[in-house]
């Protein structure tokens, strides 16, 4: 069995602990650090590090998932979108593996699929801000602008930090003639990000 380095395995365990973003940040890391280790610094290398993983545990859905973010990551998205399929099929009560799912379904085009994946991430973590605002994001790709409208509003009321979610927020209020809406959420998106220039032309 080949030993998985001790980064890799702090960001498959924060993938198996429902923190997706902490696990990809962790292989983004661990690839900038120790490019050696991981195929030249490509990220299909971390892929492959993850399949070792699944020699000597084919029903991994930790491993599964972490790799389908790591083809994710390396632009691979049909395949990651079959990896993390293959996680959910395993175990379905990951609400990060559902907003991967949906990550990948959402870069093929496919939105409708997307959304569905984000309902079922958020029918198990309804706080899941990440998945209510890409939700959004597939929502709003998709010309279903009011359901974008208020997934954005809902994934803003809980990080209103967000100054892109702000924006897009103002682009669709402004496209659907709410003019004074979209000039309120164009002021959060400076007020969040005051270094961010695009808001600062809508508003």
């Amino acid at each position: 069995m080949h030993a998985p380095s001790a980064g890799l395995a702090a960001a498959l365990a924060s993938m198996r602990q429902g923190h997706p973003a902490r696990a990809a940040e962790g292989c983004r890391r661990l690839l900038e650090s120790t490019p050696d280790d991981f195929g030249g610094g490509h990220l299909l290398g971390a892929g492959e590090e993850c399949r070792r993983l699944h020699e000597p545990s084919p029903n991994d859905c930790g491993a599964r998932h972490l790799l389908g973010a790591a083809l994710m990551a390396a632009g691979e998205h049909e395949a990651a979108e079959r990896e993390i399929a293959r996680a959910i099929a395993i175990d379905p009560a990951v609400p990060g593996a559902h907003y991967n799912r949906g990550n990948a379904l959402q870069a093929l085009g496919r939105f409708d699929d997307a959304v569905a994946s984000y309902d079922e991430a958020l029918r198990r973590k309804p706080d899941f801000a990440e998945a209510l605002r890409n939700r959004g994001d597939a929502f709003a790709r998709g010309g279903q602008a009011a359901q974008a409208i208020d997934s954005y509003h809902a994934a803003l009321a809980l990080h209103p930090e967000w100054s892109d979610t702000w924006n897009n927020l103002g682009s669709l209020l402004f496209a659907a003639q709410r003019h004074e809406d979209a000039l309120v959420a164009y002021r959060s998106a400076i007020a969040a990000g005051p270094h961010v220039a695009t808001p600062w032309g809508n508003a």
